[in-house]
């Protein structure tokens, strides 16, 4: 009896989880239920010495004396069989030579669920000579050269990644069943060694996120690779805010003391991540401010720019721009000035205030008002942009009036730099 399940152009959310469930209660094949009792009545283990007792030039004489449901055992139950067994190699020339249809369509089943037994691409290549698996041409084409592969899954994953298609689309097409173990790791092969294209236009975030979910639940090793590939072949104009800030719930800062999370991932990506990430909480910053001129002053620094901790003084709020060589403090209310100090000084006195480590208790706490030097001051009077190495206890202010972008750009540079 054929199934027959309706086109629809819209589903309702809880109509298609519906859907997802039945489908995964259909098996990929029927199975014949006369079959499965008939083996069921067999005893197995009997069979397989009966097997290795055969030499192996007679095996195929042996095949025909063989009861029905003796083969259909061997069939149903042949990833019970070690590959190191002398049987089981008997076990695939017995059901070549009594094939039935059925044979093929649970070693394709059965592949998808041990695909390193060495035997199964031979059956699974005899049932596509024969046209049994109800695949396109297209299809029965890519699985043929595959399972004539010295490593078969090796050969689909490339085919997979080369399809310039969906991953599911290809899958399906190739009636891979989503959640299988070979659907996984050919999953794991496409995000481990995706193409610019697999995140530009191929996959949607929705897929790309609930992919990740999985590979970190169930593939941990490779979640890392997973996401040193994505971070190194995109453009960092290209990261998706969603698939970042994924990355940030599963691992958390690369910098951050005692994180282990990032061993795996290179020091390239690492920055590269560091990067958008501080960018992004500079951005959240200013933007909740309403603010997008000081923001759009500091991103001519993101090449600089190392760390980013915005705190919460008295219901306002105060970020700590860590630079190379000076780390700026910039306040939310206007009115204020930004001060700037040598890294020295702001590991020995905010550092602690900006990690959370010590509360703030008023924004005074953050200020040297009283030995501190206006930018412009500091450059007419000759301490220049090597201040901070001369005096690292000095404190710079920046004021917010006039031209003060053009007024204290070039000089900012040369103070921010790392010497």
């Amino acid at each position: 009896m054929s199934l027959f399940i309706p086109r629809i152009a819209f589903f309702p959310r809880q109509l298609a989880e519906v859907k997802e469930r039945i489908l995964k209660e259909i098996p990929e094949y029927p199975i014949d239920e006369r079959a499965v009792r008939r083996a069921d009545g067999v005893d197995f283990e009997a069979l397989l010495i009966r097997l290795r007792r055969t030499p192996a030039d007679s095996v195929v004489r042996v095949a025909e004396d063989l009861s029905l449901a003796e083969v259909d055992a061997l069939s149903y139950r042949f990833p019970e069989i070690a590959p190191q067994d002398s049987a089981k190699r008997r076990a695939t020339t017995v059901l070549m030579a009594r094939w039935r249809r059925r044979y093929g369509q649970m070693a394709w089943r059965q592949f998808q669920r041990s695909f390193n037994d060495p035997e199964l691409p031979r059956l699974v290549n005899m049932a596509l000579e024969k046209q049994q698996l109800s695949l396109s041409s297209s299809a029965v084409r890519r699985l043929s050269i595959a399972m004539s592969a010295e490593d078969p899954v090796g050969k689909m994953a490339d085919s997979v990644q080369f399809a310039e298609v969906p991953f599911d689309r290809d899958t399906e097409e190739l009636n891979i069943i989503r959640g299988t173990p070979l659907y996984k790791e050919l999953l794991e092969r496409y995000f481990v060694d995706a193409t610019a294209a697999v995140y530009r236009k191929r996959e949607t975030e929705y897929f790309i996120l609930d992919s990740w979910t999985m590979l970190a639940a169930e593939r941990a090793e490779s979640y890392p690779l997973v996401i040193d590939r994505y971070l190194t072949i995109l453009n960092p104009g290209e990261f998706r805010t969603g698939i970042m800030n994924h990355i940030f719930s599963r691992l958390g800062r690369p910098d951050a003391q005692g994180n282990t999370q990032w061993q795996r991932v290179s020091s390239e990506a690492q920055a590269r991540y560091l990067r958008w990430l501080n960018m992004s909480v500079m951005r959240k910053f200013f933007e909740e401010i309403g603010d997008n001129e000081r923001f759009q002053f500091w991103a001519r620094f993101e090449d600089l720019l190392r760390d980013v901790r915005p705190i919460v003084v008295r219901r306002s709020k105060v970020v700590f721009l860590v630079l190379d060589g000076a780390v700026v403090v910039e306040f939310a209310k206007t009115g204020n000035a930004a001060y700037v100090y040598s890294p020295s000084r702001y590991e020995r006195d905010f550092q602690d205030y900006a990690t959370g480590r010590k509360q703030v208790a008023h924004e005074s706490a953050l200020k040297d008002t009283l030995g501190s030097w206006t930018l412009t001051d500091a450059m007419i009077y000759g301490r220049g942009e090597t201040i901070f190495d001369q005096q690292p206890n000095t404190c710079l202010r920046i004021i917010h009036s006039g031209s003060w972008q053009d007024r204290i750009y070039g000089v900012m540079r040369l103070i921010a730099k790392k010497r």
